[in-house]
């Protein structure tokens, strides 16, 4: 399983929900081709939209760390503020840890996948 790090974590909603739909269109184009991705960000959005879930990396440490003990590799999405993100780096050190794969994408925003 590859596991799809990108920044989500900000005060402004409005900038969670953009790097949610960009790591959604990116993660949908992937799956295409690649079909065993998993990505915290697409898959918990909707429970902090919705139900006020936390936001912030520490609280889904949890399920993020049971999942990043099944990759076999570790995609690092760079959408703006990726080497900012305290989750971002955590996965990266984790990745690092295990010895697995790392491949960083570029995001160009006006450009297809």
């Amino acid at each position: 399983m590859i596991y799809l790090a990108s920044p989500y974590s900000h005060p402004n909603r409005t900038i969670r929900a953009r790097r949610f739909t960009m790591t959604r269109d990116f993660l949908f184009e992937q799956m295409k081709t690649t079909p065993a991705i998993f990505s915290p960000i697409v898959y918990c959005h909707q429970f902090a939209r919705d139900m006020q879930a936390a936001v912030d990396h520490e609280s889904w440490k949890g399920l993020n760390d049971d999942m990043l003990n099944l990759m076999s590799a570790l995609w690092v999405l760079k959408l703006p503020g990726w080497d900012e993100s305290l989750g971002v780096r955590y996965e990266i050190a984790r990745a690092t840890q295990r010895n697995v794969e790392i491949v960083e994408w570029e995001f160009n925003l006006y450009a297809p996948f």
